[in-house]
């Protein structure tokens, strides 16, 4: 009978961190592909934001942690990393600034929360 006390812990303990590092996989695993920008709210006021041409502009990001960003034929790319807990994102743009936002992915939306704005972008079907 002892033997199943210790036993147990270790395999709850186990199964924790083996869905705990799946949930993290999953976050990184569902920011790959394309994007197309939805919205951009202002962070302070919540108004909506009159950018032209952002919602022509698409988003990819690639699972080797590159993206791009192209907007009225312009292309920008870089490098984005997401945090071991799945809740920030980072850009970096080739030889310029550097980015890092909260982020909330589902299969279908991607939201990006920095200080300044809200980017809400929907997935593009590929």
């Amino acid at each position: 009978m002892k033997k199943y006390y210790i036993t147990l812990p270790i395999l709850v303990a186990s199964l924790f961190f083996s869905i705990s590092s799946h949930a993290q996989n999953t976050v990184k695993d569902k920011v790959v592909g394309c994007w197309k920008i939805d919205a951009v709210i202002a962070a302070d006021s919540g108004q909506k934001m009159d950018i032209p041409d952002s919602q022509s502009s698409l988003v990819c990001l690639k699972k080797d942690g590159r993206f791009t960003t192209t907007t009225s034929g312009r292309t920008v790319e870089g490098d984005y990393k997401v945090s071991e807990d799945g809740k920030t994102m980072t850009q970096k743009m080739d030889g310029g600034m550097e980015e890092e936002g909260a982020i909330a992915v589902t299969d279908a939306a991607l939201e990006i929360k920095t200080p300044e704005v809200i980017i809400k972008l929907v997935r593009v079907k590929e």
